[in-house]
C-alpha cells in the first residue's frame, strides 16, 4: 500500500505514525473545525444593518414587512452561528444575539432607543442583584 510519501502495509504505516508521535490528520492537513472566512461576518453585519434600516421606514401594513422581518432574523441567526463557530465563545454569541435583538426592537419601533436602554439597564441590574444574593 502506498500512502502519500510512505509505502508498506497498513500496519507498518500506522505503527510509523504512532511510534513517532505523528497525527495522520495533521499530516494530511485535515482540519475538522474549519473556520468560516471572516468576510461572511462582515457581509452578514452589513445585510443585518441594511434590513433594519429598510424596515424602520416601512409601515407595518406593507407587504414587505414580514419578508424583511424573516430575512433580518435569519441574518442575525446566521451571524450568531458563524461567530459561535469561529470563536467558540458562548458569551460572545449571547452578546451578539442580544445586541442584534435590541437593534431589531428599536428598528421595528417596538421601543424607542431611550426605552430600550432603560430596559437593558433594569434587566442587567436585576440580574446582578439576583446573582449576588445567591452567593
Amino acid at each position: 500500500m502506498k500512502f502519500k510519501d510512505f509505502e508498506g502495509s497498513p500496519e507498518e504505516i500506522n505503527n510509523f505514525f504512532q511510534n513517532n508521535g505523528l497525527n495522520v490528520s495533521e499530516y494530511l492537513n485535515i482540519s475538522k473545525d474549519k473556520k468560516a472566512d471572516s468576510k461572511w461576518i462582515y457581509i452578514l453585519i452589513a445585510l443585518f444593518i441594511c434590513f433594519n434600516i429598510v424596515i424602520s421606514f416601512i409601515d407595518f401594513s406593507s407587504w414587505l414587512y414580514y419578508p424583511l422581518a424573516i430575512l433580518t432574523l435569519s441574518t442575525l441567526a446566521g451571524l450568531i452561528a458563524i461567530i459561535h463557530h469561529n470563536y467558540e465563545k458562548t458569551t460572545v454569541s449571547i452578546i451578539t444575539g442580544i445586541s442584534g435583538l435590541i437593534i431589531m426592537v428599536i428598528s421595528y419601533k417596538i421601543l424607542t432607543p431611550k426605552e430600550a436602554i432603560k430596559e437593558v439597564k433594569d434587566k442587567s441590574e436585576q440580574y446582578w442583584n439576583d446573582h449576588n444574593k445567591k452567593e
